[in-house]
């Protein structure tokens, strides 16, 4: 999974641009059920087809809002023009479709229809989807036209999506125009204090606006602090603590106090989001002490991430260095590739003679994520120890050093050749097992996204998820795995498309990771955190029913030794 996403791909544009007449008087089958070839279409991503116009005009609601949920996934300009009748259209369910649509269509200027429908709906469930799909979109001056809907807007619900929506048009648009400082910081942090659930998500778009540190102080800060929060909302209030305190100042030591106390919430969330918020308080000596008592939890995430938020900090003493050496000879790779990082973030390479008791580490995810790190650090520094490990006896890291020192590019990838959907519908509700070195994780595939499933069916049946790591794990977010290589760069080359659905990021959902429209290969993710800003960008098609414990207590490094399938 990546954090920013692209228009089009390169050849999605360029396959589009040379699209055959005939894909336009394409009609019904006889011999074939209409949702059958509306899935195909969809997977070939043709919306010129007359089979979604024909679709559209069916008296059967199933073929209706199988068309709409079809021409949303393929997006742009045809399939806009086709979903855009359906936004007034009489049945509730039709127009969250719609909405859906219209939102993942990449057309900015499409935002107008969302605003217009807006002002006239009623249904809670499709202003939601009206407000993800604004945010989608994040057309100029969305910040302000959606604000100045907050006073119209009196169901929690819908305030909720007003603000999810706002937090994915910053998530995936950084170059969204807007005047942060005509906000009302001063009213949101007032609806933010109410501290339920859904008011929480205010504090999820905050924490997203550029440069927040300049327009909250930590007095904002603690006066939240001090009210009645949902877990929720204490989560997103120590994600805001962790930007606010990066400017030095004499209250950091009470808030603080209410990180110390949340770091050790039986909520792990909570109890995640606190430590990091530490990162800038390192110079406080309760903050350091809480930290490195944390790394010797027995839960191996906890224990990772005070690591992690150790080595993010700017803290370069001689203590900190100690405990970083000492990191080096912990059983978890993880906490090793940890110490790794803040050694080479404090040190320069007279210092790190350390590096020799690793060139025989037992674990090759080690020795390719050192490889990788002192490579970034600087490639003729270390030239000659990165060429030590290409005649390494563990092939998978001999491989990867041996295309560090030949400067080998990633192949292109190709798209992937789907079958008939009546083949791809039988991998749907299938259960897969993964044995990994951290226990058993049960997926079953959901039919919600059937081709996704497939594919994910077929690299398993063909290896490629044998022997492949979790490189990108993050508590109170995701676990990321299909990593064949253990930089985040190993994967299938054979592109898959996109399924967007209703489908939520909730824990324990299985998504698919991409780096932009229709570019999903085989590495996938386990969301450990409900993920809000993930929702409508990325396929959900699984979810994890057996080995919950181990998904959330995974770090890096974890590696998949084989998958079962039935």
């Amino acid at each position: 999974m990546r954090c920013y996403r692209v228009i089009f791909t390169c050849f999605v544009a360029c396959s589009l641009l040379i699209t055959p007449l005939s894909r336009a008087s394409e009609s019904i089958e006889a011999d074939k059920p209409m949702i059958h070839q509306i899935y195909e279409l969809v997977d070939q991503r043709n919306a010129e087809s007359l089979v979604f116009d024909q679709a559209l005009q069916s008296q059967d609601k199933i073929i209706q809002k199988t068309a709409l949920l079809g021409l949303a996934r393929i997006g742009g300009q045809i399939a806009l023009e086709k979903i855009t009748p359906m936004l007034n259209n009489d049945s509730s369910e039709l127009r969250k479709l719609a909405a859906l649509g219209v939102g993942l269509s990449q057309q900015k200027n499409a935002a107008e229809l969302l605003w217009q429908r807006l002002e006239k709906e009623k249904d809670l469930q499709v202003k939601h989807e009206l407000y993800l799909g604004l945010g989608n979109l994040a057309p100029d001056n969305l910040i302000t036209r959606m604000l100045a809907r907050l006073d119209k807007e009196q169901q929690p619900e819908t305030i909720s999506a007003m603000f999810q929506g706002l937090a994915i048009a910053l998530v995936f648009n950084r170059e969204l125009k807007d005047d942060y400082q005509k906000i009302d910081y001063a009213k949101l942090l007032g609806l933010f204090a109410k501290g339920d659930t859904s008011h929480a998500m205010i504090g999820y778009f905050l924490n997203r606006i550029p440069g927040i540190e300049n327009f909250l102080t930590v007095n904002d800060l603690l006066n939240i602090s001090q009210q009645e929060l949902s877990d929720e909302a204490k989560a997103n209030l120590a994600r805001l603590t962790a930007k606010i305190t990066q400017k030095g100042n004499e209250k950091n030591r009470e808030i603080l106090a209410w990180l110390l106390e949340q770091s050790e919430s039986s909520n792990i969330a909570v109890q995640q989001e606190a430590l990091r918020a530490m990162r800038h308080l390192t110079s406080i000596p309760q903050a350091l002490i809480q930290l490195g008592k944390h790394t010797k939890s027995t839960n191996p995430i906890v224990a990772h991430t005070a690591l992690s938020t150790l080595a993010n900090s700017e803290l370069a003493s001689e203590e900190m260095i100690a405990l970083f050496k000492g990191q080096l000879k912990h059983q978890n790779d993880a906490m090793v590739v940890e110490a790794i990082r803040g050694l080479l973030k404090r040190q320069e390479k007279d210092e790190m003679s350390w590096v020799v008791q690793l060139l025989r580490h037992p674990s090759s995810y080690v020795k390719i994520s050192l490889i990788s790190q002192l490579n970034a650090k600087s490639q003729d520094d270390f030239k000659n120890t990165i060429k030590f490990f290409t005649t390494d006896p563990n092939k998978e890291v001999a491989a990867y050093a041996k295309r560090v020192v030949d400067k080998v590019a990633t192949p292109k990838n190709v798209q992937a050749i789907s079958p008939s959907f009546s083949e791809v519908s039988k991998t749907t509700n299938q259960i897969v097992t993964l044995k990994t070195t951290v226990g058993k994780i049960k997926i079953q595939l959901l039919e919600s996204a059937p081709y996704t499933a497939w594919h994910f069916m077929r690299n398993a049946r063909e290896g490629t998820f044998n022997n492949a790591y979790f490189s990108r794990v993050i508590g109170n977010f995701v676990a990321q795995g299909g990593d064949s290589i253990g930089d985040l760069s190993g994967a299938s080359n054979q592109t898959i498309r996109e399924e967007i659905s209703f489908l939520n990021h909730e824990p324990m959902t299985v998504g698919m990771a991409t780096s932009g429209k229709d570019t999903g290969t085989s590495q996938f993710f386990i969301n450990t955190g409900r993920n809000f800003h993930l929702d409508r960008n990325y396929t959900v098609f699984g979810k994890v029913i057996e080995g919950q414990k181990a998904v959330i207590q995974m770090t890096n490094g974890a590696k998949i030794l084989s998958i079962e399938t039935n």
